[in-house]
């Protein structure tokens, strides 16, 4: 059964900028003197902001107060900020353009689902935008992943039943959320075999067979 709809994550699925996600709650972490691996931050991609912060600020011992949080919201924002600046537009996953030009041209309807709030500005910014229906990012008030909302509203943008919709994620709880919305998945990196229904490295010389489950659903 060939997907009607397509769901993708923003940071590590379209655009190779979850290094710098990561690189910016690091030094959030220097800040409350709290050492914090590629490994701590696997768990925590995509699932909003003050869900790491509440973290750290237990795991560091340090005392909760709304100006820590605020504080360590603000580092947050500005050092991926300046991270941000520096993403161009070649900058996309290995063949995902040519993969959203081949929807299109298939007339698979396509989205974004990610927690990041500056998704939809990095879409508009590099001519995504082109490529999608429709846009929800960090931005919405939508719970964050792995709580299913987000891609349930996305298939309701998108006017479709959650079972004919594909969800591209590279985070754990992600792929938790789209199956727990009735979706299909497809886990970007080898981390996720055994998690989502398929799995890939890339894009590149993907075609619509990896969007038809009639093998895993």
């Amino acid at each position: 059964m060939l997907a009607k709809g397509c769901i993708f994550d923003f940071d590590g699925v379209v655009m190779d900028s979850e290094r710098y996600h990561y690189e910016a709650w690091k030094e959030v972490a220097d800040h409350v003197g709290l050492e914090f691996t590629e490994q701590d931050y696997f768990p925590f991609k995509s699932t909003g902001r003050h869900i790491i912060i509440d973290y750290m600020i237990k795991r560091s011992g340090k005392k909760y107060t709304p100006q820590l949080y605020d504080e360590m919201y603000r580092l947050r924002a500005e050092a991926y900020g300046r991270r941000a600046d520096k993403l161009t537009a070649d900058m996309t996953i290995n063949g995902v353009r040519e993969f959203l030009q081949l929807l299109r041209d298939n007339n698979i309807l396509c989205a974004v689902a990610s927690a990041s709030a500056s998704a939809g500005i990095l879409i508009k910014r590099f001519g995504l935008d082109k490529y999608f229906d429709t846009v929800l990012d960090g931005a919405s008030p939508l719970p964050p992943k792995p709580n299913p909302a987000i891609y349930l509203e996305c298939a309701q943008r998108l006017n479709l039943d959650p079972s004919r919709c594909a969800v591209f994620e590279d985070a754990l709880c992600g792929v938790e959320g789209a199956l727990s919305a009735g979706m299909h998945t497809v886990g970007v990196g080898r981390y996720l075999e055994g998690k989502a229904d398929k799995i890939i490295e890339n894009f590149a010389g993907c075609d619509l067979s990896l969007i038809d489950f009639k093998e895993t659903k």
